[in-house]
């Protein structure tokens, strides 16, 4: 770009103007710009303006709990005081997708990654953006995020104008193997599944009550901790009952792939352990 101002007789910030078609620029300033451009063979490259300093106008919120009753309401007042302010929203749908019902439109960004409620590989992971993203630049763009994929092997010098840019050289056979995961998941449809997944785990709430045991509150979610059943994992393994423990509390998570008998297998090896006071 030095050189395309030396030629033309500008400053780089003229030359910037130029090229990303700025106003504020006589036509014969332009014209002049152009033609060092031409006859240099400047090309601008995208890539490199992911070397600028970094800013944002995005906005996170992390919540622990997608079951706590005031997520909702909490989500909703964040995007409204986002979109006042001019700023954007980013839901991590990895703990929602595939068993609630999600509108990805309802807000500016989405990642997900599908190895969990999306019965995928790992490896597969979703991001979504507005139509319309020319101010979102990607960090470290490869090939596959190029306007021609196949002619940015050496360097990208111009970014896919559309959500390609964020694409990345993918994982072929876990991308393979989620196409069929994900149409089960469509045939299906995340209501039905959701309602499956929260009927199995009122179904091991109950049985906890029974056996003495007191979960952790958390209504409408197909995820249930019990503290102190930590222990339990050895006898539930060896039963080939398998679950996670997490700072000594027991965790299950009922999906698709579940059902009533798996319920009351793990209730039945729980059963036959004491209840620790």
């Amino acid at each position: 770009m030095k050189d395309v101002a030396a030629r033309a007789g500008v400053g780089l910030k003229t030359v910037s103007r130029v090229v990303n078609g700025e106003a504020g620029v006589t036509p014969d300033t332009v014209r002049r710009v152009r033609e060092a451009i031409e006859a240099l063979g400047f090309r601008r490259n995208d890539s490199a303006r992911i070397l600028r300093k970094g800013r944002t106008a995005s906005i996170g919120l992390v919540l622990e709990d997608l079951a706590d009753p005031f997520y909702g309401p909490l989500s909703r007042a964040v995007e409204e005081a986002a979109r006042a302010h001019g700023a954007r929203t980013l839901l991590d749908a990895t703990q929602s997708a595939g068993w609630l019902p999600l509108r990805a439109a309802d807000y500016d960004y989405t990642v997900t990654g599908a190895f969990k409620w999306l019965l995928s590989p790992r490896g597969v992971s979703f991001l979504t953006v507005p139509a319309v993203c020319d101010e979102l630049w990607p960090l470290y763009a490869g090939w596959a995020a190029g306007e021609v994929p196949w002619e940015s092997y050496y360097g990208v010098e111009r970014l896919a104008p559309s959500a390609h840019r964020f694409d990345e050289s993918p994982a072929t056979l876990p991308y393979l193997a989620a196409q069929h995961s994900l149409a089960v998941i469509e045939e299906t449809g995340p209501a039905a599944i959701g309602a499956h997944d929260l009927a199995l785990a009122d179904r091991f709430r109950d049985g906890l009550a029974v056996l003495g045991h007191e979960p952790v509150a958390s209504p409408g979610s197909a995820i249930v901790a019990v503290p102190g059943l930590g222990h339990a994992e050895d006898a539930l393994t060896r039963a080939g009952v398998h679950v996670s423990v997490r700072a000594g509390n027991l965790r299950a998570a009922f999906h698709l792939y579940n059902t009533a008998a798996d319920v009351d297998r793990l209730l039945d090896v729980l059963s036959t352990l004491p209840v620790r006071v």
